[in-house]
């Protein structure tokens, strides 16, 4: 019996050693990237007297290098989805002066997992009350004009972090000013 084990034994040894073991479980993957190659959330926003300016993102998820020049080619959907009847603008000069909306554009090359970051300003002041206000919901973007669209509900972090899936959704309360200013893409700030 011992002389049969071992024979066994070293014909296993002889076939290629110990088995290997079986594969890890595969874990649960992230959603896919969007067409284009990029997805957009908001990092963070201020307010201050009727001030308001959100921070948009946009971030490689796809596989090669990412190439951007320009502004982001936004609309302000209402709550239905409706595209507001807004005015955006590059810079901030029409809604309120600051610098970092006027610098001039810069081609930036995002490498896969790298992110972007510009700037959207408005004010929630009411000058004409007799037209309803423009309040967006959810924000339609492309990196550029002409690139993929997505759309979005901006979401500001809590106690200062990062937006999550389950933080709060904001709305972009334009008054009756019915203008936006946006910023040319930047890379982040640290």
């Amino acid at each position: 019996m011992k002389a049969r084990l071992l024979a066994l034994l070293l014909v296993l040894t002889a076939c290629g050693g110990t088995p290997e073991p079986p594969p890890p479980s595969p874990s649960p993957s992230a959603p896919p990237c969007p067409e284009g190659g990029v997805e957009f959330g908001t990092v963070g926003g201020e307010a201050a007297m009727g001030l308001r300016v959100l921070t948009l993102e946009m971030r490689n998820c796809g596989t090669g290098e990412y190439r951007v020049s320009g502004y982001p080619d936004l609309r302000l959907l209402d709550e239905d989805g409706t595209p507001l009847d807004v005015v955006v603008e590059h810079g901030s000069t029409g809604v309120s002066r600051i610098e970092s909306f006027e610098q001039p554009p810069t081609e930036l090359v995002l490498a896969p997992g790298d992110h972007a970051t510009a700037g959207i300003v408005w004010r929630n002041t009411y000058h004409d009350t007799t037209n309803p206000p423009q309040v967006g919901a959810r924000i339609d973007i492309a990196p550029l004009e002409g690139r993929p669209r997505q759309t979005f509900t901006p979401r500001l972090g809590t106690d200062g972090g990062p937006p999550q899936s389950s933080s709060p959704a904001t709305t972009i309360d334009l008054g009756s000013t019915g203008r936006i200013g946006v910023s040319p893409w930047q890379p982040p700030r640290n």
